[in-house]
């Protein structure tokens, strides 16, 4: 089966086709790059797989010059991220009180005129005619899009729609027609959206289907992941989870995932910073994740996936990074830590909120300074004797330095609720985040503490998992205000008899499972993920390759 990338760009004049596509292909390449270099190199060797949707020229009638920014572009590509300057500029207050005058205006019309930013007063003035379908130019447009889908579907190939700015509206659109006007409906694997006006109320009263008494949406689409960059205007509501759950409901699609909050795009030109660009979406690490699952298959394996569990518990010590290191070279690519804080709030990889289980000697772990902490060893006597004396606690810092090295491996980083307790919910976060930052694309942050990832997300945009603390009515009732990425449940509180699995938008995993048909069962009952002691004779175990 082949694979097929649709871009739909947004709005403005663009460049010629074959320029504008080069530009865009190099910018994605650098992007999944930056966190899956061998899928990256699999990629550059198949450019046709990338498809432009050039509706912009009948739009306007004329093709741009990219002349200007070209050079600005390679520099995107070869630079390594943001700076901090260009995150505190995408983050400032300016932006933020432009942002809620924005919010006025998409509330109340009538104000759009006294908008400061002509960019935003332009969206909305200058999509009137798509919108008002003049000239039948908003059907010819979503033609393009629709022709490169149904191309791909007659051919069986996967298709992954992303859709820049207007785009996301154009790519929504079309489908929307291709479900119920020409009942064509295709199959899309991901849907994803990078700085969408989506959101907005202005768009959405006029989105195909939005104006009718029951509300109907597109079908086909398997993932919608939505990116928003940190000061993007154009994405004034940076959510679509809240706004279209009908569609997972409906069955319309399967998940809604909304990734912003720490999310930069730090495309810059002679005129300054612009968080909206495309090609500053396209080399983001969040978008370059995305669609290398997507590319890889990961997002659909066949077997379970297997996460290590403190690393790999049953060689060497929990939670260290000998035993991270140890479960990647027995090929771990996902790896699940905990972390609690010392008396001088400096976050430490280290399960217990007491010493003695790990270190050998008794001692309350938020009486200790992470100098204090650094002269004990993690080396588990109980477990391994003396075997692993020495061995030092990892602060979560040095984790971070550590994980680095391994761009192909995701975090799941459980904070422990001990020291939330102890500490307060945003003392604790705040500091993890921090730490973080830098990996946060590969990362998802978890915990029994529900308030605790709650606030994760809601102030920095983190991936998160809810640790169940029971299973119950009351629990079940708590996922579905919360929402949560990933939901973790102990092996031992599933119920029995293959008890129904709560469906939503989250992903499943259970700990801890050492046994092969054990994960198995667990899988054919909807949970994926397995964390597992055991790392490297699991992943090993031929009942759970892929075959």
């Amino acid at each position: 089966m082949g694979s097929r990338i649709i871009f739909v760009p947004g709005k403005n004049l663009k460049p010629e086709p074959d320029l504008h596509r080069r530009f865009l292909w190099r910018s994605l390449l650098r992007g999944v790059e930056r966190v899956q270099p061998a899928v990256a190199a699999e990629m550059q060797d198949r450019p046709e797989t990338f498809f432009l949707a050039p509706w912009n020229h009948l739009f306007y009638r004329r093709h741009g010059l990219l002349d200007s920014d070209i050079p600005w572009i390679n520099r995107l590509i070869q630079s390594d991220g943001p700076t901090a300057a260009e995150r505190r500029e995408a983050a400032s207050w300016r932006k933020t009180l432009i942002k809620l005058m924005y919010a006025a205006g998409d509330r109340f019309h009538g104000l759009i005129k006294w908008l400061p930013d002509p960019r935003v007063k332009e969206m909305i003035y200058d999509t009137a005619p798509y919108f008002d379908n003049r000239d039948n130019v908003a059907n010819a447009i979503r033609h393009i899009v629709k022709q490169l889908i149904c191309q791909a579907t007659g051919s069986s190939e996967r298709v992954l729609l992303i859709g820049h700015s207007m785009g996301a509206v154009i790519a929504y659109e079309a489908l929307w027609q291709l479900t119920h006007v020409d009942k064509r409906p295709c199959q899309v694997e991901l849907f994803l959206t990078l700085g969408s006006p989506l959101g907005m109320r202005y768009v959405q009263k006029r989105l195909l289907g939005q104006e009718e008494r029951t509300k109907t949406y597109p079908a086909g689409i398997a993932r919608w992941e939505n990116v928003s960059a940190v000061g993007d205007l154009i994405s004034l509501d940076q959510t679509m989870r809240d706004h279209f759950a009908p569609m997972v409901a409906q069955g319309a699609v399967k998940s809604i995932r909304d990734h912003c909050g720490d999310v930069y795009n730090w495309f810059r030109n002679d005129s300054g910073l612009n968080v909206h660009r495309s090609y500053g979406y396209l080399v983001n690490p969040m978008v370059g994740r995305l669609v290398a699952d997507w590319w890889s298959g990961a997002h659909r394996k066949r077997s379970p996936t297997i996460v290590a569990h403190r690393g790999y518990p049953a060689k060497y010590p929990e939670n260290t990074l000998l035993g991270f290191e140890r479960a990647i070279a027995a090929g771990a690519h996902y790896i699940e830590l905990d972390v609690q804080l010392t008396k001088d709030k400096v976050p430490i990889v280290y399960h217990d909120a007491d010493t003695l289980r790990m270190s050998g000697i008794s001692g309350a772990l938020f009486d200790l300074t992470l100098s204090e902490i650094k002269q004990l060893e993690a080396y588990f006597p109980q477990r391994f004797g003396d075997a692993y004396r020495g061995t030092p606690v990892a602060a979560l810092h040095e984790f971070a330095s550590f994980i680095e090295q391994w761009p192909q491996v995701q975090s799941f980083v459980e904070i422990k609720p001990e020291s939330i307790d102890y500490f307060g919910i945003e003392s604790v976060v705040d500091q993890v985040m921090a730490i973080i930052g830098p990996i946060s694309h590969r990362c998802v942050v978890i915990s029994f503490h529900d308030a605790a990832i709650e606030y994760a997300r809601s102030a920095h945009g983190a991936r998160i998992g809810w640790v169940l603390p029971e299973w119950s009515e009351r629990t079940e009732a708590r996922a579905r205000a919360l929402a949560p990425d990933f939901i973790f449940v102990y092996a031992k509180r599933v119920p029995a008899q293959s008890a129904r699995i709560w469906s939503g938008p989250w992903q499943w995993a259970v700990y801890v499972v050492d046994n092969a048909d054990q994960a198995l069962a667990y899988q054919s009952n909807g949970i994926q993920y397995i964390e597992t002691d055991q790392v490297g004779e699991m992943l090993i175990d031929p009942r759970l390759q892929d075959g």
